[in-house]
């Protein structure tokens, strides 16, 4: 496949702590083997398009680091599972004509003193396919049922996702981190059912860290970490 990619972007600095900045991109991806291997003659997919539009701010300071990017992706012949089965009955990736993920992404960090640093990120997100068919197997009938859907979420795309990080210094050289992500609910296919819907959750982790100049090494560095400090049962 021959793919033509264009990208075009400008940058604009404010001022010596501000700028900010656009740019458009076209992005064309070919099928998977398996997308070609576990389809029929009469069903070959095409490539996927993809047309991406960013605007951003950046800010940098001596305390406080921030970036601002609002972005959207539009999809043409985006690849997706449906349920569909071909003549050999494996599950294929059909085209869909049109779907988009849109959202901001805020990423920063502020120095709250000389001990305490605060780093953390967001993402706020529509991730929508605008009109599919599904297919589900009949056991009955043996043959394939057909729904309709119209605006559902893309499957595995929460619409928030943030993290944070709290680093805290005991002495130059020993430092405690505190760590916190939490994903919203997610659907494991792109129907949006309440039955197929994972619910959001929160992990936290905690980190010590400890490092030292050596003779041998610039710089020696070993480190504890606790993963999900809080014990928290959750389906990733």
């Amino acid at each position: 496949l021959d793919f033509f990619n264009p990208k075009i972007g400008v940058f604009h600095k404010l001022n010596n702590n501000q700028s900010i900045y656009a740019s458009f991109a076209v992005g064309n991806k070919e099928p998977n083997r398996d997308d070609y291997v576990e389809s029929t003659p009469s069903s070959r997919p095409l490539h996927e398009t993809l047309y991406d539009t960013e605007v951003g701010y950046k800010q940098y300071g001596e305390k406080l680091n921030l970036i601002v990017n609002l972005y959207h992706m539009d999809y043409k012949n985006q690849l997706v599972l449906t349920g569909e089965i071909n003549d050999v009955g494996e599950y294929t990736r059909t085209n869909i004509d049109a779907s988009f993920r849109q959202g901001v992404e805020i990423e920063g960090n502020y120095k709250l003193n000389n001990k305490i640093t605060i780093n953390g990120n967001m993402t706020l997100s529509q991730n929508k396919i605008i009109h599919f068919t599904e297919y589900i197997d009949n056991w009955d009938t043996w043959v394939q049922e057909s729904i309709v859907h119209e605006n559902t979420d893309l499957a595995f795309s929460p619409n928030i996702i943030w993290s944070t990080l709290v680093n805290y210094k005991l002495t130059n050289n020993l430092s405690v981190d505190i760590i916190s992500k939490y994903v919203g609910e997610q659907f494991i296919d792109n129907t949006s059912s309440e039955s197929r819907k994972l619910n959001d959750y929160l992990i936290n982790h905690l980190q010590i860290a400890y490092k030292w100049k050596s003779k041998i090494f610039k710089t020696s560095r070993i480190s504890l970490k606790i993963n999900n400090l809080l014990n928290n049962e959750y389906i990733s």
